[in-house]
């Protein structure tokens, strides 16, 4: 039986459903998987998704690559968005 997370895609994150278990990996190896404001939504929404699945028993987060799990918040992207809220 399929579960209803499986069906769901990201751009910055790959979610997986495998015995019970969802497994959610940041993807974005490039920057250290920094969290940028498309990255938390999909993150949050997929572990959203596993709440209300009860196939699902755990959910485990990891980063891509072999450098870090995660940087934290991207740089870059908070510069832009400081500075655009800085016009309003």
């Amino acid at each position: 039986m399929t579960s209803p997370c499986e069906e769901r895609s990201y751009k910055e994150i790959i979610f997986e459903v495998e015995n019970n278990t969802a497994w959610v990996t940041i993807n974005r190896p490039e920057s250290r998987n920094a969290f940028r404001e498309q990255t938390l939504d999909e993150l949050a929404e997929a572990l959203k998704s596993t709440r209300e699945d009860p196939s699902i028993a755990v959910a485990v987060v990891t980063g891509a690559g072999e450098k870090a799990f995660s940087a934290g918040g991207d740089f870059y992207a908070m510069m832009r968005l400081n500075k655009a809220n800085s016009y309003m």
